[in-house]
Order: C-alpha cells, then sequence, then structure tokens
C-alpha cells in the first residue's frame, strides 16, 4: 500500500531585486535541510513552484507547494518557523495543508452534531418553560433577538416548516448563555399584569413564566454557556476557513467534554434515552 502524499501550499512576499524559482527552491531546501527538522529529506519533498508575480511595489509574490508521505504537525511547524525567520519574506501564508484538513474536518462534524444535541435539549427546555407561546417565536417572546429571523415577521412559522428547523438554528453561540436572562418587564407591561392577576401568587406565577424555572432546565443552562462561549472562537476559525491557532485547541477539547457530559446529565435526569437503531 503506497503512502499518502501530503501537500502544503504557501503564498510569500519576498523582497529582494530579483526573485526566480531558481532561488526560491533553493531558499525552500535550506530550510528542510536545516537539522532541527526531523524525519524529513529534501530527496522526501517535491518542490513546486506555480508562479512568481513582480508586483508595481517591487516585491515578489511567489505560490508554491510542498509534497511529501514525511510530513507530520512536527515537522511542518518547524518549516513554518523557519520561513518566518527568514528576513527575505515580508509575509507567509498557509493555504494548503493536508495534514490539518483531516483535523479540521473531524472538528468541524463533532461542532455541528454536539450543537445540533444542544438544540434538541434546547427545544424541550423552551417549549416546557412557555407553553403558552408558539414554537416558531418563543425567542422572540423572551427577548433574545435573532436577526436573521427579522425578514419573516409575518410567515416565520411557513419558512421554519419549510426548512424543518426551529429558531435555534439561527442562534449564535454567544446567544447561547442568554437564556437563564428573563426578559426584562416594561412598566405598561407590569401595569398589564397586575390589573389581570386576583393576587401576589398569581402575579408571581405570571412573572416567573417569562423566565426558565425549572431547576434541571437551569443547570443545563448554566453548563453549556460557558463552556459554548470557550468553543466559539475555536467554531468561527473553521467557519471562516482559518487554520486553528493550537492554542485554542485545549480550551475545545475542555469545553466539548464539559458540554457532553451536560447532555447526558439531562438526558438521564429526563429518562430521555436514545437506543441504537443501526
Amino acid at each position: 500500500m503506497s503512502e499518502e502524499i501530503k501537500e502544503l501550499r504557501y503564498q510569500i512576499m519576498i523582497q529582494k531585486d530579483n526573485v526566480t524559482s531558481d532561488f526560491t527552491t533553493t531558499l525552500i531546501n535550506e530550510i528542510i535541510k536545516d537539522e532541527k527538522i526531523e524525519n524529513l529529506d529534501s530527496d522526501d519533498v517535491n518542490i513546486v513552484i506555480h508562479y512568481i508575480l513582480k508586483l508595481e511595489n517591487k516585491n515578489f509574490v511567489v505560490l508554491f507547494s510542498l509534497s511529501s508521505s514525511n510530513f507530520d504537525e512536527s515537522n511542518i511547524e518547524l518549516i513554518e518557523n523557519q520561513l518566518k525567520d527568514n528576513e527575505d519574506l515580508l509575509c507567509i501564508i498557509k493555504l494548503k495543508d493536508d495534514e490539518s484538513i483531516k483535523s479540521v474536518s473531524q472538528h468541524r462534524n463533532e461542532i455541528f452534531n454536539l450543537e445540533m444535541e444542544v438544540r434538541e435539549i434546547l427545544f424541550i427546555i423552551l417549549q416546557d418553560s412557555f407553553p403558552s407561546i408558539p414554537w416558531y417565536k418563543i425567542l422572540q417572546e423572551i427577548g433574545i433577538s435573532v436577526s436573521e429571523l427579522k425578514k419573516f415577521q409575518y410567515d416565520r412559522e411557513d419558512v421554519l416548516k419549510n426548512r424543518t428547523q426551529n429558531e435555534l438554528f439561527f442562534l449564535l453561540f454567544s446567544q447561547y448563555k442568554t437564556f437563564d436572562h428573563p426578559k426584562p418587564i416594561k412598566h405598561d407591561d407590569l401595569l398589564e399584569l397586575i390589573k389581570k392577576t386576583q393576587d401576589f401568587d398569581e402575579l408571581k406565577k405570571e412573572i416567573n413564566e417569562r423566565a426558565i424555572t425549572k431547576t434541571t432546565h437551569q443547570d443545563f443552562l448554566a453548563k453549556i454557556g460557558p463552556n459554548l462561549g470557550m468553543m466559539e472562537d475555536f467554531r468561527n476559525d473553521l467557519a471562516h476557513s482559518r487554520f486553528v491557532d493550537k492554542s485554542k485547541l485545549s480550551n475545545y477539547d475542555k469545553a466539548l467534554k464539559n458540554i457532553q457530559d451536560a447532555i447526558k446529565e439531562f438526558r438521564e435526569k429526563n429518562n430521555l434515552k436514545i437506543e441504537n437503531i443501526i
């Protein structure tokens, strides 16, 4: 079985009087031959210079690719450190990294599935907490603004039904932290509540219906909110096709486990067992 060839692709800008393919290839070979870079030899790496473009400001933009079956996270990092240390290179832009793409794909799938599970449980919490509000406008009624849905003010129910979605599909990650904040009561609304209720207990009940009050619901929200916040930067990097900063990975792993634990705990407390049907 042949070994998998992995490709790296970079765009660099060079400040030199003249830049040729030979110059660029020599520069890259010298980096690869550096003794700090283990498990990699220049003979193992195929270098392709795709183009060299001279700009009006006299700098050169070069697009090149490196291909090898011996690339790993460690030697890729060392190659990039060497590129960064080269004073002739004004900037280095990574455009392709087959080694990282596997990880990116895995994390995208994890976040997609995780957010679907969070939506599943939040739907239950919202329906349980606000039974008198139609399912398609609960967020609107409890004061959580969803900008993407504002254009569907009059046909929101039909739009969501046709998409087989609900309001939760349009939330930003940062908005998951706002569920445990009840909608403020305006002065006029409070007066109306006082008029229509017979005593303090009934008034208290009406006010409580504006918030999520069950302990199991509150516990779940308290656990997922901060952790989804920890995940947000990492998720945004993936969503915008940015290579992930390794410093964010440990926060992501920690937050992922905490949210998975919260989901598992909520299912157990509410007897929401999911059978494996395959």
